[in-house]
């Protein structure tokens, strides 16, 4: 998908350029490339800076005796891991750092060069880069809510008295 995302957003800028007369070059030159620059450099530092934190937050979900007989219930008609959502949440952050640093280190590097196709590639670098970014927001945003449902059901269980089993008069 981030493939897909840069090439349409080149195909989308050179389109712009070619049949609307927008001088995409000179915008990206003149008003873009500090802030793309600056902002993604931000992203993959707070992204890294996080990451660790995060990811340790997010196991005691995956450490949790109910998930783990939740998941002993679905292996058994599904080939799921235990860690599974975790080790792809980590590889998206992984990726995203590298293509923030990526698209960040383009700026100041083929970014300067006055040639169209570099302006176009930075800034659908970016647009690449900003859906890597929204598709991270959106698998902690997945991950926090199993988590919150998970202690939601927990507290209503505790809340719940538990109820006596019925005493058996024959047996005394």
């Amino acid at each position: 998908m981030w493939v897909l995302t840069v090439f349409l957003a080149f195909v989308g800028l050179w389109a712009m350029e070619a049949f609307l007369g927008v001088h995409v070059s000179a915008l990206y030159s003149e008003k873009l490339q500090t802030p793309l620059f600056s902002g993604f450099l931000t992203i993959a530092g707070f992204i890294l800076s996080t990451q660790t934190l995060l990811l340790r937050e997010l196991k005691a979900i995956f450490e949790d005796k109910d998930y783990i007989a939740h998941v002993k219930s679905v292996r058994l008609h599904f080939n799921v891991s235990y860690y599974g959502p975790l080790a792809r949440l980590g590889s998206l952050l992984v990726w995203t750092i590298f293509s923030s640093l990526f698209t960040s280190i383009y700026q100041i590097t083929f970014g300067l060069w006055k040639v169209r196709w570099f302006a176009f590639g930075g800034i659908s670098l970016g647009f690449g880069t900003l859906f890597l970014v929204l598709s991270c927001w959106y698998h902690v945003r997945l991950n926090l809510k199993d988590w919150f449902d998970h202690l939601e059901k927990k507290a209503v269980q505790e809340e719940t008295p538990k109820e006596k089993p019925p005493v058996d008069e024959s047996k005394k």
